[in-house]
């Protein structure tokens, strides 16, 4: 499709660039927001007939160009010249001022041209094409891409080719153009000008001269500066660097920067957008302080607690000056977001800064919808994690501060049903669809009508109810820790009716498992298994009673298949191993591993269940683990993504994607600390590891720093000062010695100040 532009468009064209040259190829330009405007709310299209657009929370530059801070755009809408799926050219003017991702032009549903400085994205909904680079912040840049009618791209930064690849064509027909960011994620922080379209795909040359146009000519490399001399390399990085040689795939950059050895100069510096040796040898330094340490005989577990350390940094992001982590770094998942924020508070809590943890609540507690929730839009647990930080880095101070908004979510959660006398139904949750659940296309929403994807149901869930029941049971907890005991009571009431309300209606007797409910129903049970049916055990919402449910998620003819666990049983009419796009009718999740590996854990700990035994947490945690590497076989490269195959364990999606929880199932369960609110210390490990020895070092609990270690070994070949046996110290000091892997507990000396800010 070619539509040529009138002569009076040529004219102006001709007359407003800089250098006074016509753009190449002028008939198949059929968009070019200069973004000059100074003023207003409108950003013309110099092309006729003109698609202006409405801009949304930016700033125009007086000497030209349009500034965003990561909320604003252009809305364009769905001009029938910009109608195409390939066969185009998309290139802008740019000056980014962050290393994330930021949309410059495209359609949400179709695809458009995202920017970063170590990425170029064409982005094809489901397909997304990445380049990788290296390029300088505030320094204005000429990019482009070009697709054929072959499918044959291109991609450029001032004229010069730096990547090509075959893509897919674009899968609608782009109706939503915006310039700047979607709707939702992605939004460029920067300056952006000269936004051009074409309908065919230019030549190498032809984009050359489209760069030259606006003086722009030769790729910009950052100056790295000078390695930092080694006898100024801090001694925390000095000794990281001992404990990551033996995982190094790249050793010449040890001593230095022992994490980049690890997962490589190159993919390190990409994920953490650096540039000088001075910004990587920073990174470096905040991981070697901040995280505690693992040792085991299996370096495909080792590699993966110190991945998972780097996957924390990578999403670190700040908000107003206040810490936290998005979900990811690419997409919609660059933001803070409420269904992956319990996991990573669960994670961060371990790290020695306690600020990180909580910064994740604040964030996103200050975000008050009209109903006075922080749904966010998605079904979420945080104010139960919440309390599980304040366990771990105890401070009266932050949980009074923060309580107020989480209490009031989880209230409002429940509006006005906190009196114990309405109907049971009254207090199951039923999120306004599947796809605010973060579990698309489970087959529950589809069961009456003969999982028919196109007719869904809406349902009451045992996910959500059995979130919202930690809530309020954490709300009674923080409100009793700060003297609220009325209210605590309160809140404890409004647990205890939903546990009610989950095993009385959602528990089906014959076939022993949790099930949706068609809302509005008490007993119209969408009888159909998913992995969320066991999801209220690891909240303790069921009773010993219960435990059979068990049975089912480690039947291997249902949820225990090659990669566990699946998202649904194998028997089901809609169960697939293979990813589709967020498909939770069968992939394996992390997510769900997560939640799965505590639920197996209270299985052993709280419930007894005979079904139940350490050697399921060991298959469960060592084929999570092993879901992390794209090099399965070799484990040398981790990188946990969205979902996975369920029958090869192949991962796709988001990369680095931080929506699971690891390292806190090592320290909790494999060294089996159990955060409580009280001064003893209790150790109860839940997994049968079938190693010698392991030792997890330097981690911060009350004040104090504990060392957790088995060691099995001669003394000739035991950790340093370590007696045989399961050991725990506090502050370097021997307080409990087991003979086996079992429950022991400890007093805690006297908490210290602090929160171990260095």
């Amino acid at each position: 499709m070619h539509r040529a532009v009138t002569l009076a468009s040529l004219a102006l064209i001709a007359a407003s660039v800089r250098s006074a040259a016509i753009p190449p190829d002028p008939t198949h330009l059929v968009a070019w927001y200069k973004l000059d405007e100074r003023g207003g709310d409108l950003a013309h299209d110099s092309v006729q007939p003109p698609a202006d657009g409405r801009l949304i929370h930016g700033k125009w530059v007086p000497t030209g160009g349009l500034s965003l801070n990561g909320d604003g755009r252009v809305e364009i809408g769905d001009p029938a010249k910009l109608r195409f799926r390939s066969n185009y050219t998309i290139s802008a003017r740019l000056k980014s001022a962050s290393g994330e991702f930021g949309q410059v032009i495209g359609s949400a549903g179709s695809g458009g041209l995202i920017f970063s400085q170590n990425r170029l994205k064409l982005a094809i909904w489901g397909h997304d094409w990445i380049v990788d680079c290296l390029l300088p912040e505030n320094q204005w840049l000429h990019i482009a891409v070009t697709v054929d009618q072959e499918g044959n791209a291109r991609m450029y930064v001032n004229g010069t080719e730096i990547g090509s690849s075959r893509v897919m064509p674009w899968p609608a027909d782009p109706t939503d153009w915006t310039i700047g960011g979607w709707s939702v994620g992605e939004g460029f922080h920067g300056v952006l000008a000269d936004v051009m379209v074409y309908n065919t795909a230019l030549t190498n040359e032809q984009v050359k001269q489209l760069a030259a146009t606006f003086g722009l000519t030769s790729i910009p490399v950052p100056d790295p500066g000078e390695p930092i001399p080694l006898a100024k390399v801090p001694r925390s990085v000095l000794e990281m660097a001992g404990t990551l040689t033996p995982l190094a795939n790249d050793p010449n950059l040890l001593p230095r920067y022992p994490f980049s050895a690890m997962m490589g100069g190159e993919r390190f510096a990409q994920a953490l957008r650096i540039h000088t040796h001075a910004q990587r040898l920073a990174e470096e330094r905040w991981l070697a302080e901040q995280i505690p340490l693992f040792d085991c005989p299996d370096q495909k577990w080792t590699r993966c607690w110190y991945y998972r350390w780097f996957l924390v940094r990578v999403n670190y992001q700040e908000e107003n000056g206040i810490p936290g982590f998005y979900e990811g770094k690419r997409g919609g998942y660059t933001r803070h977001i409420t269904y992956s924020t319990p996991h990573i508070m669960d994670e961060v809590r371990w790290l020695k800064d306690s600020r990180y943890a909580y910064g994740q609540a604040e964030i996103l507690g200050k975000r008050r919808e009209a109903n006075g929730r922080r749904f966010g839009g998605y079904t979420h647990w945080i104010a139960s994690t919440l309390w599980g930080t304040y366990l771990v880095h105890p401070d009266k101070k932050q949980l009074a501060r923060l309580l107020p908004a989480w209490a009031e979510d989880t209230e409002m959660a429940f509006p006005g049903r906190l009196s114990p006398d309405l109907p049971l139904r009254e207090y199951l949750l039923n999120p306004p669809s599947h796809w605010a659940t973060g579990m698309e296309w489970q087959p529950a929403w589809f069961y009456f009508d003969n999982y028919d994807r196109t007719k869904e149901t809406n349902l009451y869930r045992p996910d959500y109810t059995a979130y919202y029941y930690a809530n309020a049971r954490a709300v009674a907890n923080m409100y009793r820790e700060l003297g609220f005991q009325d209210k605590a009571r309160q809140f404890d009431a409004l647990a205890d009716k939903v546990k009610e309300a989950v095993n009385t209606l959602m528990w089906d007797p014959v076939t022993k498992f949790y099930y949706s409910i068609k809302t509005g129903t008490d007993d119209q049970k969408a009888l159909v298994k998913e992995v969320v049916g066991i999801y209220p055990f690891a909240f303790e919402v069921p009773e010993k009673k219960h435990v059979r449910a068990f049975e089912t998620i480690l039947d291997p003819e249902e949820f225990w298949g090659p990669w566990k666990v699946t998202t649904c049983t194998m028997k089901c009419p809609m169960y697939t191993p293979k990813v589709h796009l967020c498909n939770w009718n069968g992939p394996v999740w992390p997510h769900a591993n997560s939640i799965v590996a505590h639920a197996l854990a209270k299985g052993i700990r709280i419930y007894m269940a005979p079904a139940v035994t350490k050697r399921h947490l060991w298959e469960l945690l060592d084929s999570y683990t092993s879901l992390h590497y794209e090099d399965k076989g070799t484990w040398k490269q981790p990188n946990i993504h969205e979902e996975g195959n369920a029958d090869d364990g192949q991962m796709y999606g988001c990369p680095d994607y931080f929506h699971s929880t690891y390292n806190d199932l090592i320290i909790t369960l494999v060294g089996g600390l159990v955060p409580r609110n009280d001064d003893i210390i209790e150790l109860f490990p839940v997994v049968d590891v079938p190693w010698t020895h392991f030792k997890l070092d330097r981690i911060p609990y009350k004040g104090h720093l504990l060392t957790i270690v088995w060691d099995e070994r001669s003394s000739a070949q035991r950790y340093k000062d370590v007696p045989r046996g399961y050991s725990l110290f506090v502050d370097g000091e021997l307080v409990g010695n087991k003979p086996q892997l079992q429950r022991m507990t400890a007093r805690l000396p006297s908490s210290k100040p602090g929160n171990f800010i260095k």
